[in-house]
């Protein structure tokens, strides 16, 4: 598996724990501040495919694609002419 293939498993595994506790916040008092802050800041900064409005400048997945991107580019020549 190639790392930035793991890096994606990463933010679907957090989604998954984050709902997780968003379900153990739900019949709290604490709820309300939990998915007023704490969670929409958690998912804005994983990538842009949330409801919220605005989000992370930088999401993780932006970081993923950008290192992806770099993959992609010819390795430059080592040796000195």
């Amino acid at each position: 598996m190639a790392d930035t293939d793991r890096l994606v498993d990463i933010i679907w595994e957090i989604k998954e724990l984050i709902r997780e506790a968003r379900d153990i916040f739900a019949p709290t008092k604490a709820s309300v501040r939990f998915e007023s802050y704490p969670y929409p800041h958690i998912v804005g900064a994983l990538d842009k495919d949330h409801g919220y409005l605005g989000g992370s400048f930088i999401t993780f997945q932006d970081c993923i694609d950008e290192l992806e991107a770099k993959d992609d580019e010819p390795e430059e020549d080592m040796e000195e002419p």
